[in-house]
């Protein structure tokens, strides 16, 4: 997209429960947003999306040795979850009774509160799982769920069809040139599922 003419990327972090609830867009803060954002019926009645470029799943992440296999051993325990997230939706869906789903603004703090033992687990969505073990070495993934989720790219609903079929003809180039199947190999090292 900043190949294209007159487009050069000006890049911001934004707190991720104003992308998803379209206010950003709203408040012309931002043009597009890619922030690991799953496609939902309920984002799509607030933002345009663009069409898939990522099969997500929710993983579960404890601290080694914690003796935690499974969301079922969390009952009367609590989890991370970063707020409005799939991953938030899935604990609260999926965790047993009695178990306290904590909700943090950003992956860090879940890192935080499960790195210093206030919460049992913590969800995160699969791309950047990798990541947060980096950063903590005493944590490991002991479940993944597939939920079946999308990533989609997305603008401001009904006020940008131009910008979104841009995108789309990227990424639909990037698939076409063999260029998706490369980069996906280069961070996760496997090759890349259908979309």
């Amino acid at each position: 997209m900043a190949a294209a003419p007159d487009l050069k990327p000006e890049y911001v972090n934004e707190d991720f429960a104003a992308i998803s609830s379209g206010e950003l867009f709203n408040s012309e803060t931002c043009d597009v947003a890619a922030a690991a954002m799953s496609i939902s019926g309920d984002r799509a009645r607030v933002i345009d999306f663009s069409s898939p470029y990522f099969n997500a799943t929710q993983v579960m992440v404890v601290q080694k040795g914690s003796g935690i296999d499974s969301l079922n051993d969390l009952a009367g325990g609590n989890v991370a979850v970063q707020e409005d997230t799939t991953g938030e939706l899935y604990a609260t869906d999926h965790a047993p009774t009695g178990t306290q789903i904590v909700q943090f603004e950003n992956v860090r703090d879940v890192d935080s509160a499960l790195s210093g033992g206030t919460v049992d687990a913590g969800i995160y969505d699969n791309n950047i799982v990798k990541d947060a073990i980096e950063r903590h070495p005493d944590f490991e993934v002991v479940a993944e769920f597939d939920t079946g989720e999308q990533y989609g790219m997305a603008v401001k609903k009904d006020a940008n069809v131009d910008l979104l079929r841009v995108i789309n003809d990227v990424l639909a180039d990037l698939r076409e040139s063999g260029r998706y199947d490369e980069i996906y190999q280069t961070w996760f090292g496997k090759t890349a599922p259908q979309t």
